[in-house]
């Protein structure tokens, strides 16, 4: 396997789901680097190589439910999202961009991971339901409630944006 034509294709992807997870840059990255080094040092375990984008969402997913666990073993507390400055001189379009994907982030903070992951996985990432089964040990009835609920609770929370 070549780990540089995996990266190179699988980072992007990889990358956005852990943002969406931990919702912070820096630790964002870290799960990623991780997420790799973990997938180089277990290549053995993949079974199917042309799943390899599910297999190594399906150890982002674990990596970070394991810290976690951690985290709540050791009484610590998840970084809060942090705010972006957005400069004075960019284009209206991207502000607007920034704000509602800035509001998104915040909506997904507040619903259950499994909804957050649902979301991500198959709205933003557009993985179909399938796939998300595989990464997440779910069934395909699961997937299906997952996603539903999670379309709901964010669109009822989008509500009072509507024009």
């Amino acid at each position: 396997m070549n780990w540089e034509t995996v990266y190179r294709n699988h980072s992007p992807g990889v990358y956005q789901y852990c943002l969406s997870l931990v919702r912070h840059t820096p630790e964002a990255e870290d799960l990623l680097q991780e997420t790799f080094v973990r997938a180089m040092r277990s290549a053995s375990g993949l079974q199917q190589p042309d799943k390899v984008r599910s297999w190594l969402l399906a150890i982002a997913r674990n990596l970070f439910l394991d810290a976690c666990k951690k985290r709540s073993r050791h009484g610590q507390v998840d970084l809060e999202t942090a705010e972006s400055s957005v400069a004075d001189d960019r284009p209206d379009e991207a502000l607007l961009r920034d704000d509602f994907s800035s509001l998104l982030q915040r909506i997904l903070a507040g619903l259950p991971e499994a909804y957050q992951t649902a979301f991500t996985l198959g709205i933003v990432q557009k993985i179909n339901y399938r796939e998300i089964g595989e990464i997440t040990g779910w069934s395909a009835a699961t997937v299906k409630i997952n996603i539903y609920r999670a379309r709901q609770k964010v669109a009822a929370a989008l509500k009072p944006y509507e024009r």
